[in-house]
């Protein structure tokens, strides 16, 4: 008998932090975003922000007919700090306040990063400039954050 677990650990963290670290690069030298291989950070970034602004992250690992089978939306949320989200979630949220101030809407800031990536991988470039920097402060902060 086994006292290993099969089961992987939840690497979201480690992920979310190595995709921002890369987007940081890529603001630098926006040639290097539109590669093939800059796809994969700069999609899952902008799903993210897209969960982070739909507040659309999900735990329900079961599929069809057993998803939230005899489950109550009261046990759905006993143990939220559990969630591999949960960090990810903080993170961004503390980086759109360091990178756009708490004026902002946290619903704003997401637009404009996405469009900022969505820049980096039409043009090669986020502009203007200022959307571009505060995009690369925001995934700097959320590269520390993690």
């Amino acid at each position: 008998m086994s006292i290993i677990s099969t089961q992987t650990g939840d690497k979201s963290n480690f992920l979310c932090k190595r995709f921002a670290l890369l987007a940081t690069t890529y603001f630098d030298n926006p040639d290097a975003a539109r590669s093939e291989t800059a796809q994969v950070p700069l999609e899952n970034l902008f799903r993210v922000l897209e969960m982070f602004r739909n507040d659309t992250f999900s735990d329900e690992s079961r599929r069809g007919v057993l998803a939230l089978e005899g489950q109550s939306p009261i046990s759905l949320n006993t143990h939220k700090e559990d969630f591999w989200h949960t960090d990810i979630k903080k993170a961004v949220h503390k980086s759109i306040v360091v990178a756009f101030g708490a004026a902002k809407p946290e619903t704003d800031a997401v637009v404009e990063l996405q469009s900022a990536l969505r820049g980096l991988v039409v043009d090669g470039a986020a502009s203007p400039a200022d959307v571009a920097s505060r995009a690369k402060v925001f995934f700097t902060q959320l590269s520390d954050a993690l």
